[in-house]
């Protein structure tokens, strides 16, 4: 889902090391509440894409590493995993 995706802009702020985790986060956050995104909204819609199956986030990134995806998974809250 494109809407849940960090802008290339913040993309670009974290791989150049503009940005530490913390600013990524507020930001990430910030921007899919700017896309005017809940978390209640989101995880409806997931839900019901899923139709009854687990709901997972992939992404690129190794699962221990510092992703988009972690900070997706808390801010929607209980009822995620992550992959």
């Amino acid at each position: 889902m494109k809407a849940l995706a960090p802008s290339e802009a913040l993309l670009n702020q974290w791989k150049s090391n503009q940005i530490d985790e913390f600013m990524f986060k507020h930001k990430y956050i910030a921007e899919l509440e700017d896309r005017g995104l809940t978390p209640a909204g989101v995880y409806t819609l997931l839900s019901e894409i899923a139709d009854k199956r687990d709901i997972i986030l992939c992404c690129y990134e190794k699962p221990n590493e510092f992703c988009h995806r972690h900070i997706l998974a808390e801010w929607l809250g209980n009822g995620i995993k992550e992959l």
